[in-house]
């Protein structure tokens, strides 16, 4: 009996290990959950009745980062993966992952932040992008087509 359940399980895995995608070319943009009157700048979005405005924004190619963003009053201000690595501060600032695997299925996204580190969130897919709600934060995946 207990081998037929072994076999269930296998079978299950395999299922939806092959129902998930993984994304070469990606862009990840993290926002904060804001008040209604906060007009810090245009950026501001409405999700499920809430109100969030950018805080970072990352682009991976090949799953290495390639540049990082954080949004300012003045607009979005662009570095390289480079300028991160040099920019103590920066890298302390914020959480930034040099190397991301991210895998997206129907309703899931998996975000392997590198080693065995890696998060599952039910997702919601609006116009090829996947929106996943933690809390105060809103994560959107964009994959490059």
């Amino acid at each position: 009996m207990s081998l037929y359940y072994l076999v269930l399980l296998m079978s299950l895995i395999c299922a939806k290990g092959s129902a998930m995608k993984r994304l070469e070319n990606f862009r990840v943009i993290s926002y904060r959950l804001v008040s209604s009157d906060y007009h810090y700048s245009d950026e501001r979005m409405k999700w499920r009745g809430k109100y969030y405005m950018p805080f970072l924004y990352e682009e991976y190619r090949k799953g290495t980062l390639q540049n990082v963003g954080i949004y300012k009053s003045e607009g979005l201000l662009l570095f390289t993966s480079s300028e991160v690595e040099k920019d103590s501060l920066m890298r302390d600032y914020v959480y930034i992952i040099k190397r991301r695997e991210i895998y997206v299925g129907k309703k899931v996204v998996i975000d392997k932040e590198g080693g065995d580190k890696r998060h599952v969130y039910n997702t919601v897919i609006v116009k090829h992008r996947y929106y996943c709600y933690t809390g105060k934060y809103l994560r959107v995946y964009i994959p490059d087509t």
